[in-house]
């Protein structure tokens, strides 16, 4: 799997939090996630792991491919086990800077084209009308650091997908934002965000069916929750006029650039950072982080 983004959409963080949530997920059924080799260890002991989860910082933004410090260089490799199989799950992070600046097939993006999973994170904190709306309830967003929009980069991101046999996950990143649309003063955005029973509202990942004896109960489970949340993500992007980016994606499905499209809500941390230096007040509570991943799996007849 391949995640990219604009700048600033938590690309890394997701990641770094994703491998700790399919962790605990896998744990439930009896399996387990390893690193394959020692640089996967590495790289995601000091780069994701520490400044998460010991240190409780922003990380660091992610290097682009010409620079000296690109870790993200080599993929980093997980062996998920049972006792009887074996998975490999191969992850690569992407700088926002590289995806920007490309233009046409790039050699170091080709990889995007081979994976099985590509999960593009929508940043919608980088639309002004959600910044507006936002105003007092969540920090101000600072976009000296950041560079084009999410709508802008996703059409580079599909060009880099030619090959057609990759499963891309639109993702909304950040999702906890969302969340505090109904305090805000717009009846119009409270009222859709405010309703219990939205499958964007709550997650139960972990109270999913697991084990051996429960696969074709899980399957049922997860395959009607994925298409719940896919129409409520269509109608969102819909109601913040972000529409061109579902067409995109349909289009490139229609036209075998893709294999299938899945809509989706992460939020990696739980909550937006206060400020620059600490990254949460209440400790890193995901949300949703792992329905791309299982969908991507669960679309290759993999089920874990």
């Amino acid at each position: 799997m391949a995640v990219t983004g604009a700048r600033g959409s938590g690309k890394s963080v997701y990641i770094g939090v994703l491998i700790y949530a399919l962790e605990q997920y896998l744990r439930r059924s009896g399996r387990t996630i390893q690193p394959y080799s020692t640089g996967t260890k590495a790289v995601y002991e000091q780069r994701y792991e520490a400044p998460l989860f010991r240190e409780n910082r922003v990380m660091e933004g992610t290097p682009t491919l010409l620079s000296g410090g690109a870790y993200q260089r080599d993929p980093m490799i997980w062996r998920i086990s049972d006792a009887q199989t074996s998975t490999f799950l191969v992850v690569r992070d992407a700088a926002g800077e590289d995806i920007e600046t490309s233009t046409g097939d790039l050699p170091q993006l080709s990889y995007f084209g081979r994976a099985d999973l590509v999960v593009f994170l929508f940043d919608s904190l980088r639309l002004p009308s959600m910044i507006q709306i936002l105003a007092g309830l969540i920090p101000a967003v600072d976009d000296q650091r950041l560079g084009s929009s999410s709508a802008e980069v996703l059409p580079t991101v599909l060009q880099q997908l030619s090959g057609g046999d990759a499963d891309l996950a639109l993702a909304f990143s950040k999702f906890d934002a969302f969340h505090e649309l109904p305090k805000a003063d717009t009846e119009h955005y409270a009222r859709v965000m405010g309703n219990p029973s939205a499958h964007f509202n709550r997650d139960e990942t972990m109270l999913r069916p697991a084990g051996p004896g429960q696969v074709a109960d899980a399957q049922r489970w997860f395959r009607n929750d994925a298409a719940f949340l896919d129409q409520e993500i269509r109608s969102l992007f819909r109601l913040i006029h972000e529409e061109s980016v579902t067409l995109q994606a349909d289009q490139a499905a229609q036209n075998k650039q893709i294999r299938g499209v899945g809509h989706f809500a992460v939020s990696a941390v739980g909550e937006t950072p206060q400020h620059s230096a600490r990254l949460t007040t209440r400790g890193i509570s995901p949300f949703r982080v792992l329905d791309p991943i299982l969908w991507g799996m669960y679309r290759r007849g993999i089920s874990i």
